[in-house]
């Protein structure tokens, strides 16, 4: 049921899946074993704290302090994390994990939509095994929602131009 509904969403082969999903995997464990603890500081500490205010339900503060600092877009993604598991700053990270996971899958059904196979499977590829990338999935930082985010809306573009819907239009 899983395969099929890769193969649905995102025109992915289950042998493709696996592939994403190794190089994903490989990437993230070179780049998680040097952070065997999570460093919470600077960004990441307001990012943390905003998110956990959010989740508790006390409003967008630091410190019980009302603020501005920031966008409130990531701090919001946090607090839905934190308010359904719990302040676990791990579970941010594993979910920034799968964000990008989903980030090469629709890179991969937009290369493959417009381009072709080989070169939707090689940026595919190069976006899960960005080393870049894959440094940010393992900290608190807004990056990977913001590369998934853009990606999406790129996705639901090229859905449209595809279908010529105008539901897909709007949501671009």
């Amino acid at each position: 049921a899983c395969m099929l509904f890769f193969r649905n969403i995102f025109g992915v082969s289950p042998r493709h899946v696996v592939l994403f999903l190794l190089v994903l995997l490989a990437s993230t464990a070179l780049w998680w074993l040097p952070y065997d603890g999570i460093r919470i500081s600077g960004d990441a500490d307001y990012y943390h704290r905003v998110g956990m205010h959010l989740a508790r339900g006390d409003g967008y503060v630091v410190d019980g302090v009302p603020t501005m600092f920031r966008e409130p877009g990531y701090p919001a993604f946090i607090s839905l994390i934190y308010k359904f598991i719990g302040i676990h700053p791990r579970a941010v990270l594993v979910a920034q994990v799968i964000l990008l996971f989903i980030t090469g899958l629709l890179l991969f059904h937009i290369g493959l939509r417009f381009i072709g196979e080989k070169v939707a499977i090689i940026s595919a590829v190069i976006v899960l095994a960005y080393p870049v990338l894959n440094f940010y999935s393992a900290q608190i930082y807004s990056e990977i929602l913001a590369t998934f985010l853009v990606t999406v809306v790129v996705w639901s573009y090229a859905h449209a131009e595809e279908t010529t819907s105008v539901y897909w239009y709007i949501l671009s």
